[in-house]
């Protein structure tokens, strides 16, 4: 399955997922900026009902909670703060939004 950040392509294959950032908080002290917060935002794009709702689980499993260390940050405490359903251009839309701070190190 392929991933678009931002919109996907004309020609994407169901199923599919676009993926954005909505928002970004950033804390910091004296020595500058040490953990952000950040929301995000994943549309699962499918032509049948239960195929999104399946993908949706899925995701939510890989994401939710999860704690993943890179080289220069960290990112934790990922939760959903939301999740809506649609149905536009013949295609149905599971959309999750996910909350998460990364920790520069």
């Amino acid at each position: 399955m392929k991933s678009y950040p931002l919109v996907a392509d004309n020609d994407a294959k169901f199923p599919f997922i676009v993926y954005k950032r909505n928002d970004l908080a950033s804390s910091g002290c004296k020595d500058g900026y040490y953990e952000d917060d950040v929301s995000f935002e994943v549309n699962i794009i499918t032509d049948t009902y239960f195929k999104g709702i399946e993908i949706a689980n899925t995701v939510r499993r890989i994401l939710e909670v999860q704690y993943v260390t890179f080289e220069d940050m960290d990112i934790r405490n990922t939760i959903i703060t939301m999740a809506s359903e649609e149905f536009n251009n013949n295609a149905y839309i599971q959309k999750i939004i996910f909350q998460c701070t990364i920790n520069k190190k």
